[in-house]
Order: C-alpha cells, then sequence, then structure tokens
C-alpha cells in the first residue's frame, strides 16, 4: 500500500524551516527530542532528513498493525495526500461508537435524553479498526493503548508516509491520569453520598 514517490523530499507546498538543525534529534550528551504533541503529518512536512531519531506519542499510527492499515486504505480514496493521524482517527472511533450506542436504543430514545446515550457509550466497550478495543471512563476519557515512536532514517524508509518504527507500547490501563487524581466535577457529582448521587 506504500505510494511510488519517495519520502523525505520536500514538496513545493511544503515549508522551508531556517532556523532548524540539519537533524532535529541531535543535541549535547546523547539527549533525545521528544514530540510529545506531534503527528506523522509534521514528519511529511519537515521529511526524514530533518526529522530521524526523533521521538514522539501517538495513540493511532497507519502502518501499526493489520486493523489500522485496514483502516487506512478506507481512507486513502476519498484523502488521498493526506494520512490520518491521532485526531483525524479519534473522530472517526468518536463517531462510530455514537452510532453503535444509536442503534442500541434507537433515534427517538436518544433524540429525548442525552444523558441516555451518553451513559450508554460509557457502559459499551469500544473497538475499532483505528484504536483497537478500549473503554470510555465514569469521566468521559478515552482509554486506550498509546505509543512512542522513532522516526525512521531515510535509508529504513520503504516509501512515503513510512516514516515510523514502534519503540514501546504503554497499555490503556498505565497509559492516562487515574481517575481519582482528575478532579472531574462528573465523577465527584457521583460518588456515594453526594447530592446528584442521591438523587438518582
Amino acid at each position: 500500500m506504500i505510494p511510488a514517490h519517495h519520502p523525505g523530499r520536500r514538496h513545493p507546498w511544503q515549508p522551508r524551516w531556517p532556523v532548524l538543525p540539519r537533524h532535529l534529534p541531535e543535541l549535547a550528551g546523547g539527549q533525545k527530542l521528544l514530540g510529545v504533541v506531534s503527528f506523522v503529518n509534521d514528519i511529511h512536512t519537515l521529511g526524514l532528513d530533518t526529522a530521524q531519531g526523533l521521538l514522539m506519542t501517538e495513540s493511532f499510527y497507519w502502518d501499526l498493525n493489520d486493523h489500522s492499515r485496514a483502516f487506512t486504505e478506507r481512507i486513502l480514496p476519498k484523502a488521498p495526500d493526506n494520512y490520518s493521524n491521532q485526531c483525524q482517527a479519534g473522530a472517526y472511533s468518536a463517531a462510530l461508537h455514537y452510532l453503535k450506542a444509536l442503534g442500541e436504543v434507537g433515534l427517538e430514545r436518544a433524540k429525548a435524553s442525552d444523558r441516555k446515550i451518553v451513559e450508554l457509550m460509557k457502559r459499551m466497550l469500544t473497538d475499532d479498526d483505528a484504536f483497537g478495543p478500549g473503554s470510555i471512563r465514569a469521566d468521559g476519557r478515552k482509554l486506550h493503548d498509546v505509543h512512542l515512536f522513532e522516526v525512521k532514517k531515510p535509508e529504513e524508509s520503504r516509501g512515503p508516509w513510512d516514516y515510523l518504527k514502534l519503540a514501546r507500547t504503554t497499555p490503556a490501563a498505565g497509559a492516562f491520569r487515574p481517575l481519582a487524581e482528575g478532579g472531574c466535577p462528573l465523577v465527584k457529582a457521583r460518588r456515594p453520598g453526594s447530592a446528584a448521587a442521591l438523587s438518582h
């Protein structure tokens, strides 16, 4: 599924980055740069010559497994010049889960009570080609595995958008702040003994 043109080449529409070093991760003392909020699209813009060795966190990567590749194959005909990142895959995942819940409660019941469908979405386990199995906590946090990737060297890439290699996976249970530490008012309101909990 790798397109024919070669990675790392700057397209005419891509901006030049005059202030960046030739290789982003080259720091003193063997340190590496970590892009905490960065996407495969950023790597496509920078090119592998510049971004090679950069570490980045993503919960979705198109070439992670057979499911993510199947998802990408369905999306590419509609967006042939752009591969999805975790935000775009997340929008798909959220919409799909909502539609599954809607199928359970029915359109009329969903219209009558937004709360009912939200509560059902939290009770139902999530599962899709973008993120695999997961769940939604009481505070609305979507739980799934999160991955640490390293940007490939140009010679490691098989073609365009083949930019990342998996370094480590953090399971869903340890990837997000614990529920008790979040301070979410939705959770506080439903703790045993609270006024909101007693009213339901």
